[in-house]
């Protein structure tokens, strides 16, 4: 049986969101990409609108997103390991 396709950011599945970008064995869906648009906006102080339609990312600029969101995902993924090996729980295990 194949695995459901998910966002390693929400968790949220495929059918329930507008679209799914996948990296190399990570998934993020619209409304985190969404999210870190805003957050980007935020911190930048810049209209991510006003930056997608004068100058569209290139194939290198998302390529180095989708790394570091790789990357992300692979340390929480690590950090939840070790927890589990010195016997941390998580809240939600609790």
């Amino acid at each position: 049986m194949e695995e459901e396709v998910r966002c390693n950011f929400c968790g949220l599945a495929l059918k329930e969101v507008r679209g799914m970008i996948a990296g190399h064995n990570v998934h993020i869906c619209s409304r985190c990409v969404i999210d870190c648009f805003e957050i980007l906006e935020k911190e930048n102080h810049v209209e991510t609108q006003t930056v997608i339609v004068e100058k569209p990312p290139s194939k290198e600029d998302i390529k180095k997103v989708f790394d570091g969101l790789k990357h992300n995902v692979d340390m929480r993924k690590k950090d939840g390991e070790n927890k589990k090996d010195k016997g941390v729980e998580k809240e939600d295990e609790k």
